[in-house]
């Protein structure tokens, strides 16, 4: 594992492009027919493009965090939950790849999106993020009230571990421990990322 220094703050949102058209609300963004496949994030659409790996490592990151909630309690939640917690609650819906609220913490999940910042985040990088985008959603959710935030990248097979400006940089070979949110939780990164590919491509078929 390798420790990092915080790169220098920057802010968590940034303000609306002049002359832009008019910001969209929670409430109107909860009324679109197509919500559902997008984030709001100050009071623009952005359409929610995951890959199927990093939707499939998101998913093995909630099967730890529900088994542990099962055992431990506290509430996990997979890709597609919604949090207005998140910078200006009246302009930003925001989804992470994985949480857990630590017990005592949410009495019973809510009907619509939960108010309350998750103690761990998952963010799993796909293909089309950007470096900046990423990094600014992660001081977002440091900045709300997020205890640990696990950034991951599938092409390295890598868990960038952040708790407020510190970062810890663990391996597929090392073990996942969050002693401050999640006492007793080991996960081994190796169950979490797919088998290594050894030809994407694969053998073409022999002509005839």
């Amino acid at each position: 594992m390798t420790q990092l220094a915080a790169p220098p703050p920057r802010p968590a949102t940034e303000p609306a492009a002049a002359g832009s058209s008019a910001l969209m609300t929670v409430e109107a963004f909860r009324g679109e027919p197509d919500h559902e496949a997008f984030e709001l994030i100050d009071g623009r659409k952005v359409e929610r493009s995951v890959s199927y790996k990093s939707a499939w490592i998101g998913g093995q990151f909630f099967w730890h965090f529900q088994t542990y909630a099962n055992e431990h309690g506290g509430h996990a939640c997979q890709n597609g939950a919604e949090f207005r917690c998140f910078g200006d609650t009246r302009l930003n819906m925001r989804k992470p790849d994985a949480t857990y609220i630590a017990g005592g913490r949410l009495a019973f999940p809510p009907d619509g999106p939960c108010e309350i910042p998750p103690d761990v985040a998952v963010e799993v990088i796909s293909p089309t993020d950007t470096a900046d985008a990423v990094d600014k959603k992660r001081m977002l959710y440091l900045a709300s009230g997020v205890r640990c935030v696990l950034v991951v990248h599938p092409a390295s097979r890598t868990v960038d571990v952040w708790r407020e400006s510190r970062c810890e940089v663990l391996f597929d070979t090392d073990t996942l421990e969050l002693p401050e949110v999640m006492p007793d939780l080991r996960i081994q990164l190796t169950t979490v990322f797919p088998p290594a590919e050894a030809d994407p491509v694969g053998e073409l078929p022999a002509e005839s």
